[in-house]
C-alpha cells in the first residue's frame, strides 16, 4: 500500500511539473518584447562617424542583414559598427543600453531590434528618406 501511494504521488507530481512547464512555455506573456525605440542624444557618436544613422550589428545576425538591406534599398547613408569585431563598438553599444542587435541610432532616437515599419517611420521623421 505504501509503494502504491508513493507511485501515485510521484506520477501526480511529475504530471503537475510537466503541466506547469507546458503552461509556462506556451504563455504569450513570456514572449520576448518587440523592438524598443528610445529617445536620446546621440549627436556625439553621429558626428564622430559623420552619419545621422549608425547601426551596431554583427555579421551573422539575420535581423542585421534585413536592416542593412532596408537601409541600402532606401538609399540611406549609414555607418555600421560591428560589435562582433570591435570590443570598442560592443562597449559603446552596451553603454547606450543595447542588449541586442541591430541597434540603430536614427537622429535623436534609437531602435533595438528589427521592425521595418518603425525604422522607416524614424527615418521619415528625420527626413532621411
Amino acid at each position: 500500500m505504501k509503494l502504491f501511494r508513493l507511485t501515485v504521488f510521484l506520477f501526480a507530481a511529475m504530471g503537475l511539473g510537466l503541466g506547469a512547464g507546458y503552461l509556462y512555455s506556451n504563455n504569450p506573456l513570456n514572449e520576448p518584447p518587440g523592438p524598443t525605440v528610445r529617445a536620446g542624444d546621440y549627436a556625439l557618436i553621429q558626428s564622430r562617424v559623420n552619419a545621422s544613422v549608425v547601426m551596431y550589428g554583427t555579421a551573422g545576425c539575420p535581423y542585421c542583414r534585413q536592416a542593412r538591406e532596408l537601409l541600402d534599398a532606401r538609399k540611406v547613408r549609414y555607418v555600421e559598427l560591428a560589435v562582433d569585431a570591435s570590443a570598442d563598438a560592443a562597449a559603446e553599444a552596451r553603454s547606450l543600453g543595447a542588449v541586442a542587435v541591430p541597434f540603430i541610432l536614427i537622429g535623436s532616437n534609437s531602435i533595438e531590434g528589427f521592425d521595418e515599419d518603425r525604422i522607416v517611420e524614424l527615418l521619415d521623421r528625420q527626413a532621411l528618406l
